[in-house]
């Protein structure tokens, strides 16, 4: 819950859809010996800082799971977003 949150319940997000920014790397076909080789992925230059204080993530996390609709909605940490169920 919490890495779905830092993905998608903050702007910018603070954990990065690794699938979406480089699906090269992350379409599940990689050999993990040979990760090394990629070690700077050239994600600095796509992703904004989040500068939110820690006290009002804990609160948003409350609030985004309180209005979460938990009998139609799941979540998919892979894709970073939330389906339909």
């Amino acid at each position: 819950m919490v890495l779905h949150f830092i993905q998608c319940g903050v702007s910018p997000p603070i954990l990065p859809n690794l699938n979406a920014l480089r699906l090269d790397l992350f379409d599940g076909n990689l050999n993990l010996h040979e990760i090394g080789k990629y070690y700077d992925l050239g994600l600095n230059t796509k992703m904004h800082k989040n500068e939110t204080p820690i006290g009002d993530l804990l609160i948003g996390f409350f609030h985004y799971y309180a209005m979460f609709n938990y009998q139609h909605e799941g979540i998919v940490l892979r894709m970073g977003c939330v389906f339909l169920k």
